[in-house]
């Protein structure tokens, strides 16, 4: 997201972002949206797990024939990070189909979408969760879902139990068994998910090595947690009690379409590309001047040296 401060002699909008779809559908947003403020958001639409692996719009009926879902999370065999936001490695969406197939990945997928879905905004998560350790991670992740059957990330993020109240308080043990709200902020995006494709959350407990692990023994990283790790039985509820569900903050596409303009760099940008290039050239060659006469003098230095011990 681009920000600027609305002048007169100016030819900016206030707020540039780009609108992402899906990398293998270029037909599909991937375009400059260029205006004076956020998008006015038309609903925050909830998906809600559900028994059934499903990512529904309905909310849970019931609370008592619902089976709730479980997941044994060993921290020996971490889910390992694929794509996302990264400093190193691989980053930006990757296909995750290897990482849901996995026993300690819960995966929620909706129905086939009957029109394009935008969002643009924060996007959150409200985890209704338990588990059988003091401590534990909850790992949050929202894929798109290609006709492919291909489910590429698009945002995810997680929260340590210990820090579930805020890191400027002080660290919470779990009651084993006990029902804990967790509200997961997965941060902002502007994406749209196209007619036909499908919304995913997948849950687990690890996506290392992006971050640490989490050996549920409520041990900080320098007291050695990894001496005696603990495997952990986590649960995910989706009751009309504890109703876990993905909130997605949606904008009408035509209100974005009729702001479309081209990248900031083509409307008028200050340092375009060719002088970017002639500026480099000129650095390019000053450094090199600059190492010759460098190399010039400390062999000159050397030789009169040289001539002063022989004489």
């Amino acid at each position: 997201v681009l920000l600027s401060s609305s002048s007169s002699s100016s030819s900016y909008s206030p707020l540039n972002f780009y609108l992402m779809g899906p990398i293998k559908q270029t037909d599909v947003a991937n375009f400059w949206v260029c205006q004076d403020d956020w998008p006015t958001i038309t609903t925050h639409r909830a998906f809600f797990l559900s028994s059934s692996s499903v990512l529904s719009s309905d909310p849970p009926e019931d609370n008592t024939n619902t089976p709730n879902s479980t997941y044994t999370y060993d921290p020996s065999k971490p889910v390992p990070t694929v794509g996302g936001p990264n400093l190193v490695g691989d980053c930006g969406p990757f296909d995750q189909r290897e990482i849901e197939s996995q026993s300690q990945v819960l995966v929620f997928t909706s129905d086939e979408l009957l029109e394009d879905l935008v969002i643009v905004g924060k996007v959150s998560f409200q985890l209704f969760a338990s588990s059988s350790a003091i401590d534990t991670d909850f790992m949050v992740k929202l894929t798109d879902v290609y006709p492919t059957e291909e489910s590429y990330n698009v945002l995810d993020a997680g929260v340590r139990a210990r820090w579930r109240d805020g890191s400027e308080n002080p660290p919470q043990q779990l009651t084993p068994g006990e029902i804990v709200e967790y509200n997961i902020d997965l941060l902002s995006t502007a994406y749209v998910f196209p007619k036909g494709h499908k919304i995913r959350i997948d849950i687990t407990s690890s996506n290392y090595p992006r971050y640490s692990i989490n050996y549920n023994n409520f041990k900080l990283l320098n007291e050695e947690p990894q001496v005696d790790p603990v495997i952990a039985e986590n649960t995910v509820f989706h009751t009309r009690e504890h109703p876990s569900a993905l909130i997605l903050p949606v904008v009408d596409y035509n209100d974005l379409k009729s702001n479309e303009c081209y990248a900031p760099e083509n409307e008028g940008d200050p340092y375009p590309l060719w002088l970017i290039i002639v500026l480099g050239a000129i650095v390019l060659v000053a450094v090199v001047v600059s190492v010759g006469l460098l190399v010039r003098w400390v062999l000159k230095t050397r030789r009169d040296s040289h001539v002063e011990i022989v004489a």
